[in-house]
């Protein structure tokens, strides 16, 4: 009884923790069995099949061990080129998902071929989601390179600072990200330029701000576009953006956003469609809203913290004058003018 080994020896705590760790190997393996089964769905001349196939892709991604999650890749890469265009579209999906577990540095390259693949795609409904891929992979590559992301977008994990050994490997992945949303917003179908315009706050919080004349200046270009649909979208989504570069600037980097996009949306107050100006008292409204909330119950207008760097240096930019002048020179005058509007 006092024999603390069993047959050979072994140590009953020895026995345990081998176990333990087989049982958890063999769970984080578990869908190694199953790829033979995806194998044959991808390879069928059913349409369903070939969708199903890639269906299971999110559901065995974090229980394969990584040359079978070679293989899923390499079945996910064929069916984003599959003749279908209902099997692209799946395929698409999965990725989306995907690219929210994404723990290991390995996978993140190929995820950023796919959301490049589905730029390039002939059917225009791809291509616009191919602007959500871009924003949601930017928004979790520092999980790829901190940590496990098996919670998803509960596990969210911002950029890490420069001085950080994974900056640059983070950095240099969202360089390849960035032309993706470039070249949609010049796409030639405007429901494509419209995905983009409807979603440059989500990619500017995503990238971080070292992005943000960049997503600024790209969309300028898109509230100059040459369909009504586009500009609308992208002035509505002018006061979401101000709000992610305001809130995201740290107190080192002044970012001029609002004299960046407001003369442009003074230009608009003209705009031929009642679509545009409409979207334009609705923006100017929200805008209006969220510089005077800056102020708070104690009625000064003053940049909000900025997270992780202990708020923004208000003697800098002048808080109260800065979103002040703003108020009273711009937005106000324009709300009155476009109040006047000779459409109801």
């Amino acid at each position: 009884a006092e024999d603390s080994t069993i047959n050979f020896g072994e140590p009953l705590d020895n026995k345990s923790t081998s176990t333990a760790e087989q049982t958890a190997r063999n769970e984080r393996n578990a869908g190694n069995c199953f790829l033979s089964v995806v194998h044959r769905l991808a390879a069928s001349k059913s349409v369903s099949a070939r969708v199903s196939a890639c269906s299971l892709g999110p559901v065995l991604w974090n229980h394969l061990d990584f040359p079978r999650q070679l293989q899923l890749r390499g079945v996910i890469t064929r069916a984003l080129h599959d003749v279908d265009v209902g099997v692209r579209k799946a395929t698409a999906a999965v990725v989306h998902e995907i690219s929210e577990m994404l723990f290991d540095r390995r996978a993140v390259p190929w995820t950023v071929l796919m959301v490049e693949r589905s730029m390039t795609d002939p059917e225009p409904q791809l291509r616009a989601a191919a602007m959500t891929l871009t924003w949601h992979l930017a928004e979790h590559l520092p999980n790829a390179f901190l940590g496990d992301a098996s919670k998803g977008s509960l596990s969210i994990r911002r950029l890490p600072p420069r001085t950080d050994p994974t900056f640059m490997d983070v950095y240099l992945l969202q360089c390849k990200l960035l032309p993706v949303a470039s070249n949609l917003a010049e796409d030639r179908i405007a429901s494509v330029r419209l995905s983009v315009a409807a979603q440059c706050d989500r990619l500017c919080t995503a990238l971080g701000e070292h992005w943000f004349s960049v997503i600024i200046d790209l969309l300028q270009a898109l509230l100059s576009d040459r369909d009504d649909r586009v500009r609308s979208e992208a002035i509505l989504c002018m006061p979401r953006l101000v709000e992610s570069v305001i809130s995201g600037a740290s107190e080192d980097k002044s970012v001029s956003v609002l004299e960046s996009l407001l003369p442009q949306a003074l230009k608009m107050q003209k705009d031929a469609s009642v679509l545009v100006r409409s979207s334009l008292a609705t923006a100017t409204g929200e805008l209006l809203v969220f510089l005077v909330g800056l102020g708070g119950a104690g009625g000064s207008l003053s940049p909000p913290p900025s997270p992780g760097h202990g708020g923004v240096n208000i003697d800098e930019i002048g808080s109260y004058k800065y979103y002040k002048k703003h108020v009273d020179q711009t937005l106000i005058p324009l709300l009155q003018k476009l109040l006047q509007d000779t459409n109801p």
